[in-house]
């Protein structure tokens, strides 16, 4: 007996304590300013002797001001930038492999991400600063890969991966792997050697390139993170917001609450926020394209008649409010997901009869004939200019939940399930392009 409490002694102390360590918790707000661009950046320090403010920089300053803008402008402007701020362990270089590395080992992925520069998983998770030139592909061999049951081999905006480092053209499909160094616009050097060239950078950095974003919290927090100087001088602009793969039932932040939830959750949605931030942080906007990713599922428990009214009242009213306070001078993009955009293209086109304006998307497959835009007049300003914008498809959502080569191919007979009583309202007029053994489910 004796022996026996000794083992259990022994056995005792040679348990594994628990873990102590707790999971990580992601901070509710970014709190990492961009370095250099950061709106308190010290470019030079007040102690190193500079030359007199009204002095310029070296040799450059003999150039006019024309031509030194134009040289800036061939070397890091007038491009895609992806800009993107995240909760992920911290990205580390690493060598590339030999095997499946293109010549003398270069990476065949945009940036090398994924093989160069991956993310070290023994790190703690923090806010990680990104950016890079987009160089997505026109076209995909494989488009399967970028949404299930995808038709088409054009990749849309909506549909970039250029910071998963894939579907992307660098330096020319004969040359895989080459042309790395044109992935990142190389601008830091420049805007380090004295503020004469930080000046001028800035202002072409800014004020020449398109910037791509699909961080909501670096949407939401960009005076804080970004100098502002550099924010006004913005002139064009690509939002993808929200998570397109989600399931049903899965809680996208930016839409979750939105249609039925508690007063916490509709509190937590995002949408609200992001359409009243988007006119007053890009208040010198030109252009805007704007593409709402989420999947806008409406809650089973609402009926089908209610659907596309609270469609409007919950998504496109608060967009539409954000285009009236760009103004008039905007050219501005807004893109839905394909069955919320048949359903509002049926609904204002039988309200505006003749006077509806659609037109197919330039580059659409014309076998498919669903991508499209649709122009939405919202009036005029106090100077009589009108105010508008086109609402464009974006997302195939139709074919994560049904069967395309059934719906396409056979046509008849099975089911469709009809989020928003488009077919069975195409079917009263007429117009369905299904056979008539099909049903449709809510």
């Amino acid at each position: 007996m004796k022996a026996l409490k000794r083992f259990a002694k022994r056995f005792k102390r040679r348990r594994p304590k628990p873990s102590q360590t707790k999971p990580q918790v992601v901070d509710a707000e970014p709190n990492q300013p961009l370095p250099l661009l950061a709106p308190t950046a010290q470019v030079v320090p007040e102690s190193t002797s500079l030359p007199p403010s009204t002095d310029t920089y070296g040799a450059f300053s003999r150039l006019p001001t024309e031509i030194r803008r134009q040289i800036l402008t061939y070397a890091f402007g007038e491009r895609t930038v992806h800009i993107d701020l995240s909760w992920r362990h911290p990205l580390v270089r690493r060598s590339a492999p030999v095997s499946g590395a293109g010549p003398q080992g270069a990476s065949k992925k945009h940036c090398g991400l994924g093989e160069q520069l991956v993310e070290d998983n023994t790190l703690p998770k923090r806010w990680q600063w990104f950016s890079c030139v987009c160089h997505r592909s026109a076209e995909t061999e494989n488009p399967t890969r970028i949404a299930f049951f995808k038709l088409e081999t054009t990749i849309w905006p909506f549909e970039d991966k250029c910071l998963e480092g894939e579907y992307c053209d660098c330096g020319g499909s004969d040359r895989p792997g080459q042309g790395q160094e044109d992935c990142f616009l190389g601008v830091i050097g420049w805007l380090l050697a004295c503020r004469g060239a930080y000046s001028d950078g800035v202002d072409v950095l800014f004020s020449t390139n398109t910037f791509y974003l699909s961080s909501v919290p670096l949407l939401l927090n960009m005076r804080r993170l970004i100098s502002p100087n550099g924010v006004d001088k913005i002139k064009s602009v690509q939002l993808a917001l929200g998570e397109p793969r989600l399931t049903r039932f899965a809680k996208d932040p930016l839409v979750h609450g939105l249609w039925k939830g508690t007063d916490k959750e509709e509190k937590a949605c995002a949408f609200p926020q992001v359409c009243s931030t988007v006119p007053n942080l890009f208040s010198n906007v030109r252009r805007l394209e704007l593409y709402v990713q989420s999947q806008l599922w409406p809650s089973r428990d609402v009926p089908v008649d209610q659907r596309v009214p609270l469609l409007v009242r919950n998504v496109m009213d608060p967009l539409e409010d954000m285009v009236r306070s760009l103004g008039a001078d905007k050219q501005v993009v807004i893109a839905v997901t394909l069955e919320a955009h048949k359903a509002l293209m049926q609904k204002h086109g039988e309200l505006e009869g003749a006077a509806f304006r659609w037109e197919p998307e330039a580059g659409a497959d014309d076998s498919i004939e669903r991508y499209g835009r649709f122009w939405r007049a919202l009036g005029s300003d106090d100077n009589g200019n009108e105010v508008g914008y086109w609402l464009r498809t974006g997302w195939n959502d139709h074919d994560m939940v049904n069967h395309p080569y059934m719906t396409y191919c056979f046509g008849s007979g099975g089911s469709i399930f009809d989020l928003w009583g488009y077919y069975k309202r195409e079917a009263a007029l007429g117009r369905s392009q299904y056979g008539s053994n099909v049903t449709f489910e809510d």
